[in-house]
């Protein structure tokens, strides 16, 4: 009698596989001509250097992001340091439903939040600084990717402008899980102080 032995692929995996294409599929599009200034492709070790500090937040680089990569390539690294920094929320929330959990509103709200942010924040401070959109976006992903990858513009930029990237980094380096975690406690906290009384009929 055969057995049939099925592959089990745990969250852990899933999180290793997730992040590990992510990297490989990000150098892979940093490595296209247009991804630079200069029209040349980049050795696939830069890339793939670039994509890992950006997924990963470290901020290491081997090329300025400013000088080197063309607005498609720093379009590609935004979205790398977005997944990275991120991705703990989602992957969180993705196990969450997975095991059957049910995700309240008070979860999908600060969810909603974390993604929105980073747009958000950029496109107020490219109305107040009357800069283009792409290196606004760019700094308010790094912010709250907490990355340290700039563009340039951050030390030309007015008070609301930092204050928000100041608001960005706090949320990034405190985290949307933990602002999830808080409110669903704190939701839960105010269900139980509720007193709970037996209705008799007749």
């Amino acid at each position: 009698m055969n057995t049939v032995h099925k592959k089990h692929i745990s969250s852990f995996h899933v999180i290793i596989y997730g992040f590990a294409g992510t990297i490989l599929l990000g150098a892979l599009l940093l490595m296209l001509p247009f991804a630079s200034k200069s029209g040349t492709v980049t050795p696939f070790t830069d890339t793939l250097f670039t994509a890992t500090s950006a997924v990963c937040v470290t901020g290491l680089v081997v090329h300025d992001t400013a000088m080197y990569w063309s607005m498609f390539g720093q379009f590609v690294i935004m979205l790398l340091i977005q997944i990275g920094g991120l991705g703990i929320v989602t992957v969180a929330v993705a196990t969450a439903m997975i095991s059957g959990k049910k995700i309240g509103l008070m979860q999908r709200s600060a969810m909603q939040e974390s993604i929105s942010a980073p747009k958000v924040g950029g496109i107020v401070i490219s109305e107040i600084e009357e800069l283009p959109l792409m290196p606004c976006l760019f700094e308010t992903a790094s912010a709250i990717g907490t990355v340290g990858l700039s563009l340039g513009i951050t030390p030309t930029l007015g008070l609301i402008s930092r204050a928000i990237l100041i608001v960005l980094m706090f949320f990034g380096r405190v985290g949307g899980l933990t602002i999830i975690f808080a409110t669903v406690s704190a939701v839960n906290r105010n269900i139980s102080k509720k007193p709970q009384e037996k209705i008799t009929v007749g």
